[in-house]
């Protein structure tokens, strides 16, 4: 799933459980401030989460609890 630049700040909670098993999310080069800790809940197949290149100034405890598969996890120039 790809939705690098495309001027996102925010991802409301329940809009990625649809894509249960999407095993790669690229949110690059957006406008991101935080992560919630329901934004990628239930996401159990994630492997790779690319989030580089936003304002991500706030991560929520637990945010990434149910991603048990998650092994790349980029947050480069935030």
């Amino acid at each position: 799933l790809d939705i690098s630049a495309d001027h996102i700040s925010f991802i409301p909670s329940g809009v990625l459980q649809e894509a249960r098993s999407v095993k790669y999310i690229f949110v690059v080069d957006n406008k991101l401030r935080s992560v919630s800790d329901s934004m990628f809940a239930g996401l159990t197949q994630l492997r790779e989460l690319y989030l580089q290149n936003n304002e991500i100034s706030w991560i929520a405890h637990g945010a990434f609890h149910s991603n048990k598969q998650l092994f790349t996890l980029n947050l480069a120039s935030n």
